[in-house]
């Protein structure tokens, strides 16, 4: 399951039928919305950083367009400055329906992948409705559940109020997502830039070569939590695709 695919169809499903769509962010809701908008026949224009690369092969009817910032309220401001009559401006940041998608439907199918036995969720923060969606349905399930935030170190804005430089794609926005229920944390672990490129490393090695840094921070807080519980018995790791 392509959990950011879920989140962008949550958001086509919620708003209006018609119109160009316009959004913003990073490469991996860029790719869910172009197949999304050509399955339905819409339009697209997509702001995102102009320190991504462009990814190729983009669809006529797709209008991408680089903003020189990685500040995600620059390419807000962008996207809803540009807003035409009748088009549709998604913003996954703000969107509730992406929160109730992963209650209905991406929470439910990892518990089922699980066999519902769960004892921590780490979870990268990007907007934060992963981590406050499938934070629910999991503690719904086990009320002592570690749901752990994951944050770059070299922008602790979850941990610290403090907002750094953006390091990685996917998460560290030096903001404090609307999206994000702080208070469903148990903890908060702020990953380098250093232990992200050792663990990515390592896992492009054994697993696979796709995997990001964002992946990276996951796997490399999880093993931090699994050292201090110090059990020996046998853990599983789901990192989601996004």
């Amino acid at each position: 399951m392509r959990v950011t695919t879920s989140g962008a169809r949550a958001m086509l499903a919620a708003a209006p039928a018609e119109g160009t769509v316009v959004s913003f962010g990073e490469t991996d809701l860029f790719a869910a919305l172009a197949y999304l908008c050509r399955e339905a026949g819409r339009g697209l224009r997509y702001y995102m950083p102009d320190s991504l690369p462009i990814p190729a092969g983009t669809d006529s009817g797709v209008e991408l367009r680089a903003v020189p910032s990685s500040d995600i309220r620059e390419l807000r401001r962008a996207a809803s400055e540009s807003l035409a009559p009748g088009e549709v401006l998604l913003d996954e940041f703000r969107d509730e329906s992406v929160v109730r998608e992963y209650i209905t439907t991406v929470g439910p199918a990892m518990l089922s992948a699980c066999y519902g036995s769960l004892t921590d969720f780490v979870c990268p923060i990007g907007s934060g409705a992963a981590f406050t969606g499938l934070g629910k349905v999991f503690s719904a399930l086990k009320d002592d559940i570690g749901l752990i935030a994951v944050e770059p170190l070299e922008s602790p804005t979850l941990s610290t109020g403090r907002a750094g430089e953006r390091a990685v794609e996917g998460m560290g926005y030096g903001i404090f997502p609307p999206l994000y229920d702080a208070s469903m944390a148990t903890e908060v672990i702020a990953v380098s830039e250093e232990a992200r490129g050792k663990c990515l490393s390592e896992l492009n090695d054994l697993i696979s070569p796709e995997l990001g840094p964002t992946s990276a921070a996951a796997v490399e807080a999880a093993l931090r939590v699994l050292r201090m519980k110090n059990s020996d018995r046998t853990r599983v790791l789901v990192v989601l695709d996004s």
